[in-house]
């Protein structure tokens, strides 16, 4: 069983990278467009099924934070890492509140923590290559509080492969 995790735990590393060098393939560095601040909200259920990022990093050795909400049995996962170094963590999630006020609550198995965090998403452009924003009114990781994704990402089939493993390996 726990070879299992591990081998999860590198494949949603690997999507992660992999991920990042596709985007950084597909952009150009450096640029970077303008967020419109009053943009309309955008539904809350796009937290989930899609990685969100923090950041590009310039560097190999500058870290970037980066999550995945997976739908089904409420699992996730966080990764803070640069090319060199990754930090995982499992979690599980609990969506509420309003769609005008939806609020996600987090359940840290390894350390018994818990957080409850409110957040938005709207479309955006001011990371290259992403047109989602994603806020949340505070980390439960100790960081960032904005993230990114790509309304491409939602059912990929990386993340489906990603998503499956992750659920055999908690079972």
């Amino acid at each position: 069983m726990k070879r299992r995790r591990w081998l999860v735990l590198g494949v949603v590393a690997c999507v992660l990278i992999v991920g990042f060098r596709w985007w950084r393939a597909r952009t150009s560095a450096g640029r970077a467009g303008t967020t419109a601040g009053a943009s309309k909200a955008e539904d809350p259920r796009l937290i989930l099924e899609r990685p969100w990022i923090d950041r590009i990093p310039e560097k190999a050795t500058e870290h970037m934070n980066a999550f995945l909400m997976v739908d089904r049995e409420s699992l996730g996962i966080f990764q803070k890492g640069s090319q060199y170094q990754i930090f995982l963590e499992l979690f599980r999630h609990k969506r509420s509140g309003t769609t005008a006020r939806p609020e996600v609550s987090f359940s840290f198995p390894q350390t018994g923590k818990q957080a409850k965090v409110k957040y938005r998403i709207w479309s955006c452009d001011d990371l290259d290559g992403f047109d989602l924003c994603l806020e949340l009114s505070k980390n439960p990781w100790t960081g960032p509080t904005r993230y990114h994704s790509a309304r491409e990402w939602e059912g990929s089939g990386a993340l489906r492969e990603v998503q499956a493993r992750l659920l055999d390996a908690t079972h």
